[in-house]
């Protein structure tokens, strides 16, 4: 699926209490399951946790545009999901992106509960007049998915909507051991024209994508 057009994407920061883990981590899953399945300009839904205990949890979603996420946020899936993070979400950051560059593999991803996949958030701000630079150096990463990285199953690059030095990359693994270092480990092509980067190995609670996505 080639996007001629940005998509819309938001990633969220969620922290909950742990003994509310198991309802939040439930009503997330049937709301990603259901929607993949229902809605097509639904195209990645990404539900994480950060620490042991599942009270950081990262949340990333992808739509075709806000025609079709108003489409999601009007779904019985969503509303029954938003009760419940209503009650247990005690603090909440929201960041909305402007996709640079998306990449998935061809496999649709249907995951929920135990699993071996990695997401890597890395956490960059660019050097003045590099957002260039960062965006090539991202795409010629994305190339390499199909033909050297199998277990690399999706990237997702953005800036932020209101500052673009500031960026946000996804990195879907299959495993722990999966993970690109040395020469090709976009922390590594990225540290001469950035400032500043982090990063957090993030484990999926859920994750679904529609598959074979692309944009640049």
């Amino acid at each position: 699926m080639k996007l001629q057009q940005a998509p819309l994407l938001r990633l969220y920061r969620l922290s909950i209490d742990p003994q509310d883990r198991t309802e939040f981590v439930q009503a997330g899953a049937h709301n990603l399951l259901t929607s993949i399945a229902q809605e097509p300009g639904t195209l990645t839904m990404g539900a994480t946790h950060q620490d042991v205990f599942g009270a950081t949890n990262y949340i990333f979603e992808l739509y075709r545009d806000d025609e079709h996420y108003q489409v999601h946020a009007q779904s019985p899936q969503f509303r029954q999901y938003q009760q419940v993070a209503q009650r247990v979400v005690h603090d909440k950051m929201v960041l909305e992106l402007t996709p640079q560059v998306l990449r998935s593999q061809a496999t649709a991803l249907r995951v929920r509960g135990s699993n071996d996949l990695v997401v890597r958030g890395l956490f960059l701000t660019a050097k003045p007049g590099q957002t260039a630079t960062i965006r090539q150096r991202v795409r010629e990463r994305v190339d390499r998915l199909a033909f050297s990285e199998p277990d690399t199953l999706a990237v997702y690059a953005a800036t932020v909507a209101t500052d673009e030095a500031q960026w946000v990359i996804l990195e879907v693994y299959r495993n722990a051991h999966a993970i690109v270092s040395g020469d090709h480990d976009l922390a590594h092509t990225l540290a001469d024209v950035v400032t500043q980067q982090f990063s957090r190995h993030l484990a999926p609670d859920g994750l679904v994508t529609q598959g074979s996505l692309s944009f640049e």
